[in-house]
């Protein structure tokens, strides 16, 4: 009998150490180089989709002379794509914009778009403090859908300050699917925004040119594993270039960490990815 108790013992010690091996096993394979490697890449699609949002947004403002407190000199050219239908209602301090495209359309940039853009602005949106709450409703673009959350920008611009105008971009809790292959993932993030260059011409935005720093966001999979992102070289966009071609980004995980490289200044589709500082484990990670 006792014999049968410690045989029974051994094989209840060995069943625990099997289970505590492959829940370890488990753990280790969330936070593997791969792992690391997609969560860059969906961040990196995100902040895509997020600079794409940023150029029809304020497309849509400056086309209904919401930039500026009594601004009304002229046409702009507001880059977007024939099907969107801009509508205004309200008054401040909570004047909705809405961008309608419809069954969608492409761009001169060759991006498809459909579904609907609600803005909610509090003043003009270069006016110091103002505000605009930016949501989507079934909102696609390319093979992309963008939806839940929003996109809270806040005008920081020192009164008086004609050089330069600077926001703060609070990404809250938005969704991404890929169509193609149903995969879903959340990302948030509060970075810093200044348009450096192209100011003095609000109504020509093929001079804009931004500076996205202080940057602090998660990316969020499917499966509930999150990587913290941080701006750790300013980053560069250019209204005429549909990505972001100059700066870095870093993402920290328990064991393993990446660096997104965006080029230097060549607008192209293509950042790279190195994982835990090893130049042999570079990737390439082509942009939306």
């Amino acid at each position: 009998m006792k014999s049968k108790k410690l045989l029974l013992l051994s094989i209840f010690g060995l069943f625990v150490l099997i289970q505590s091996a492959c829940k370890k096993d488990k753990n280790s394979n969330l936070d593997d180089p791969d792992t690391t490697y997609d969560l860059s890449s969906k961040q990196a699609t995100s902040d895509a989709l997020t600079e794409d949002a940023n150029n029809i947004v304020f497309g849509a403002i400056d086309d209904k002379n919401y930039s500026f407190k009594n601004y009304n000199n002229g046409s702009v050219d507001n880059g977007l794509p024939p099907c969107a239908v801009v509508t205004v209602s309200g008054s401040f301090p909570y004047k909705m914009i809405t961008i309608n495209f419809g069954s969608g359309c492409v761009d001169t940039f060759g991006v498809f778009r459909s579904g609907i853009i609600h803005i909610e602005l509090s003043d003009s949106v270069r006016t110091n403090g103002s505000t605009a709450r930016v949501t989507f409703d079934n909102y696609h673009v390319n093979k992309f859908k963008k939806e839940g959350g929003s996109i809270i920008w806040t005008n920081q611009t020192p009164n008086n300050n004609f050089l330069s105008r600077t926001w703060s971009r609070n990404v809250q809790n938005i969704r991404i699917t890929d169509t193609t292959d149903g995969r879903t993932w959340l990302h948030s993030g509060l970075k810093t925004i200044t348009q450096y260059e192209g100011v003095a011409t609000p109504r020509y935005r093929y001079d804009d040119k931004y500076k996205i720093y202080n940057g602090l966001g998660t990316v969020t999979n499917s499966s509930g594993t999150s990587m913290t992102t941080t701006i750790i070289d300013t980053l560069h966009k250019s209204y005429t270039c549909p990505h972001i071609d100059r700066g870095s980004i870093r993402f920290d995980r328990t064991n393993h960490y990446a660096v997104l490289n965006y080029g230097n200044g060549t607008c192209d589709a293509i950042a790279t990815v190195v994982i835990d500082g090893n130049a042999s484990n570079t990737r390439t990670i082509t942009l939306p």
